[in-house]
């Protein structure tokens, strides 16, 4: 015997002790509701954005009379082909990062060799100039 739905049946009554108080005023504004509902859903759903979250199933989409191992192949496989490319795009962006921090780093060792020669031949002169006060004396 199958019941048919009724909205007397599926409503739940409270029962005779319960105490009720108004609703705040705009409580029922759907900017509220939507703001609400951003906030929540920034929260509680998941994030996509993060390294490393591939496709899901449902992004990829099954294909008619697909057995389930050629699809988890096929997820698979997409999976591998969207994180090496972003590999790729990752490892690109510290190489160009690493070259400019070498670049620099080649020009100050550069200009220490220069300071440190400038130095020694500061050195040199004010032994040669105290050298040239003693025996003046």
């Amino acid at each position: 015997m199958t019941r048919r739905w009724s909205v007397a049946r599926s409503v739940v009554q409270p029962s005779e002790d319960a105490q009720f108080a108004e609703l705040p005023r705009g409580a029922l504004n759907a900017r509220d509701t939507d703001g609400f509902r951003a906030r929540f859903c920034r929260v509680r759903l998941p994030r996509r954005d993060r390294v490393g979250d591939g496709p899901s199933a449902t992004e990829i989409g099954g294909r008619p009379n697909e057995a389930p191992h050629d699809f988890r192949e096929r997820v698979e496989s997409e999976v591998r082909t969207r994180r090496d490319a972003e590999i790729t795009q990752v490892k690109s962006k510290y190489q160009r990062e690493i070259a400019r921090v070498e670049k620099q780093l080649r020009k100050e060792e550069r200009e220490l060799e220069l300071d440190q020669a400038d130095l020694a031949g500061r050195k040199r002169e004010e032994t040669v100039g105290v050298a040239e006060s003693v025996f003046n004396f």
